[in-house]
């Protein structure tokens, strides 16, 4: 059982999460995991030839030094450079079941939240191996997942030094927001409609950590859409707003015209990339939030 997510148990989590990657790996009986969908993966050794369906788990896979096995990924796998140059077996919900069944692969990555429960069932039944993730709600989640990776690609070393590293880094971040006063927030995610990320997000989870208060948190849903005028009337100190191409500008100047809002006023409306706080990678995540603890306190980062 994992440590609750909580400010002050944040790095005992994290350190946790590195003593069972250090534990686990393959013997010489082999190894099996249990995915979202109740099927029970068997290896006797790690997958020589992988097809992710997802960027946050190509990405993983690249961090766990797994990225020469990766033979297929889809069109939005594009971190890192080399991810580029992969086979595309076409976007996460619309796959090309042929060319992935021509790449030959030992094992497919998929999740519930990015891929078609029909794609799944599809390549099983042409006798694919496909694991698939749960939902990712949190930054424990997606240390979760991250270490089962590790486990199936056998590379639990080096997700024990990438954990250790995000400890680091996590502990440095919140001794630095530790006398602050929580402010207001806002975090917007589309555009038409906006778009707000709820409870049961990573994003949610670090507006907290980061002293700041999430005005949408307790709304039902965990991507939700939020009027302007809901916005309007919570009056948030602080609109941190995602990258979305053309949008962001937009959005940007949008929100600098309502001068009744406090963000407006004192200049306080921050782009960030969307890929650092959307990705449900350890790696990726974790410049996420402190790019969001920089949006909500900068003078911590002075």
């Amino acid at each position: 059982m994992f440590y609750s997510w909580s400010k002050d148990k944040i790095c005992k989590r994290v350190l946790f999460l590195c003593c069972i990657v250090y534990l686990t790996g393959f013997s010489q009986a082999g190894r099996a995991w249990k995915d979202a969908t109740g099927f029970e993966l068997k290896m006797q050794k790690p997958p020589q030839r992988i097809v992710s369906l997802v960027p946050s788990i190509t990405e993983n896979l690249y961090e766990l030094g797994a990225g020469e096995k990766v033979v297929g990924v889809t069109i939005y796998c594009n971190r890192p450079e080399d991810a580029k140059r992969k086979e595309k077996i076409g976007n996460m919900l619309e796959v090309n079941i042929e060319k992935i069944i021509s790449l030959k692969p030992d094992i497919v990555f998929a999740t519930v939240d990015d891929n078609r429960q029909q794609v799944v069932a599809k390549l099983r039944e042409l006798g694919v191996v496909v694991f698939v993730f749960g939902r990712e709600e949190n930054f424990n989640t997606v240390c979760a997942h991250f270490q089962v990776l590790a486990e199936i690609v056998n590379a639990r070393a080096k997700a024990r030094e990438i954990l250790k590293d995000i400890n680091m880094s996590m502990e440095k971040i919140v001794k630095k927001l530790r006398n602050l006063s929580p402010v207001k927030v806002f975090c917007q995610l589309g555009a038409n409609p906006v778009v707000t990320a709820a409870e049961g997000t990573s994003i949610d989870e670090f507006i907290q950590l980061a002293k700041g208060i999430n005005i949408a948190h307790s709304l039902p849903g965990r991507y939700i859409r939020y009027s302007r005028e809901q916005v309007l009337k919570e009056n948030p100190e602080v609109i941190i707003i995602t990258s979305m191409g053309e949008d962001t500008e937009r959005e940007r100047k949008n929100w600098s015209g309502f001068t009744q809002l406090q963000a407006a006023r004192n200049n306080r409306i921050y782009t960030v990339d969307a890929d650092l706080v959307c990705r449900p990678a350890p790696t990726v995540l974790i410049k996420g939030f402190e790019e969001i603890a920089k949006c909500i306190h900068p003078e911590a980062f002075k």
